[in-house]
């Protein structure tokens, strides 16, 4: 009776814990922010799907024509889409189709985050991140700036793997002025 019992509640936990998503599903297009002055910030997520232990985030995100701009001193921008997060148990899953995305900063000390696709799971699960990209851009002229732009990342954990598929073209990063950075990834996987 007792074996009984544990394998009811076993089969019973795992039939809950396989039911539980998080699922983001997201069609956006002509979207923009737009900033002038100094001090100013900005955060744009489209589809981010966050889980906990044992439940699966999935993102499933079409995006066209998203914009950022800014103008001024000290300015941050940063921009998420099609981001999964899972926890302990749970896997992440991001399927993105995105083009004609832009981010554009003039000014001085200004910092842009672009990331397209991304997927982290927990700690004994897989992440997945399917993404097609097309004319991403980011685009800075001023001193001090910087840049950084992933676009398809899958990060597992240290038992499991990470799939990442990527198709790109046209992305570019550009920057006139003094001391600027630029950092971009695509097809990440780890």
């Amino acid at each position: 009776m007792k074996y009984a019992f544990k394998l009811t509640a076993i089969l019973a936990f795992a039939a809950i814990a396989s039911a539980a998503h998080a699922d983001s599903n997201v069609n956006a297009s002509n979207v923009n922010q737009t900033q002038s002055g100094a001090l100013n910030s900005q955060g744009l997520d489209l589809g981010v799907a966050q889980k906990g232990t044992f439940s699966n985030a999935r993102s499933n995100v079409n995006a066209s024509n998203i914009r950022q701009t800014q103008s001024g001193a000290l300015n941050s921008q940063k921009l998420d889409v099609g981001t999964a997060i899972s926890s302990t148990f749970s896997t992440a899953t991001s399927n993105v189709n995105a083009s004609n995305v832009s981010q554009t900063q003039s000014g001085a000390l200004n910092t842009q985050t672009a990331s397209i696709g991304k997927a982290e799971a927990g700690t004994f699960a897989g992440a997945t991140a399917n993404v097609n990209a097309s004319n991403i851009t980011q685009s800075q002229s001023g001193a001090l700036n910087s840049q950084k732009m992933e676009i398809g990342h899958a990060k597992g954990s240290t038992f499991t793997g990470s799939t990442v598929n990527v198709n790109a073209n046209n992305i570019s990063q550009s920057q006139s002025g003094a001391l600027n950075s630029q950092s971009t990834r695509i097809g990440v996987d780890g």
